[in-house]
């Protein structure tokens, strides 16, 4: 059994990207800001197994030792994310569904490569009776925990913060007289005044990330120098456990030569 290949989406400016892994050692070799770190981190965050320890699971927490923040989601993404918000506030039905941010949320897949003699390892994954040894696929993602309450509460601070604004306006225009000249010159600001100010401060409350089995039936190979990911099944229940447990083990080791862990407090350097 192998990892035959990695898909990223929607992290940072990884929009789209595939890691092929080799028989032995894989290097990450890349210029500057080619996202070789971002391709790192996501490969951390979704499958570091350090913090899915009992307690952790017990108490709630986040199964990974590692938080993803909205400056995490792509770029490219927050667009139609804040639509979804614009629309919540506005009364429509829009982005009511999970299908709908599934496909802008940080994703990861892993496609493993499994003989026929090595099945009862994997039993946990196989998607139909009819797999008889090959491709497994998993997906991960990182997607709301519970998008009516996610909702409800956007709405609920966003129309506060439209409600502060108006009355800052309306008691800066008494105490000033009404004078137009003046009244430009201040410039309120409330929070949060759309979807991506919301989650900024509550993405790690309101996300999770969750497990999919994909149906190796329905992988769409490369087509040149492209390649599509296959869509979920529309209201596809997700795996309650972490789906990867004795079959492989990721470490983060004591890395030299200057490379650095942002997210390790100590200050202390770690590679993987």
């Amino acid at each position: 059994m192998k990892i035959e290949y990695i898909d990223i989406q929607n992290y940072r400016k990884l929009k789209t990207c595939r890691i092929r892994l080799t028989e032995e050692e894989t290097l990450l070799v890349g210029a500057n800001n080619s996202g070789k770190t971002s391709a790192m981190d996501a490969l951390i965050f979704f499958l570091d197994q350090r913090g899915r320890t009992a307690v952790s699971i017990a108490s709630g927490k986040s199964p990974s030792s590692r938080k993803l923040g909205a400056a995490d989601f792509t770029l490219s993404n927050w667009h139609q994310l804040n639509q979804f918000g614009q629309a919540w506030a506005n009364a429509e039905e829009v982005g009511e569904k999970i299908s709908d941010w599934q496909p802008l949320c940080p994703t990861l897949d892993v496609w493993l490569k499994v003989e026929k003699n090595e099945v009862h390892r994997v039993r946990h994954l196989i998607p139909t009776l009819k797999w008889d040894g090959g491709l497994l696929g998993i997906r991960m993602i990182y997607q709301p925990k519970d998008l009516d309450a996610l909702k409800a509460d956007f709405i609920a601070h966003f129309k506060a913060a439209e409600q502060l604004k108006i009355t800052a306006e309306k008691n800066a225009e008494k105490t000033l007289g009404g004078s137009a000249s003046e009244l430009s010159d201040f410039k309120f600001s409330v929070w949060p005044g759309s979807l991506r100010e919301y989650l900024e401060r509550e993405v790690s409350k309101a996300f999770e990330i969750k497990s999919y089995i994909l149906d190796p039936a329905k992988l769409i190979t490369d087509q040149g120098s492209k390649f599509l990911h296959q869509v979920l099944v529309e209201g596809q229940i997700p795996l309650d456990f972490y789906p990867f447990n004795g079959l492989f083990k990721v470490d983060i080791i004591d890395a030299t030569r200057g490379f650095s862990d942002p997210y390790v407090a100590t200050g202390s350097q770690h590679g993987m």
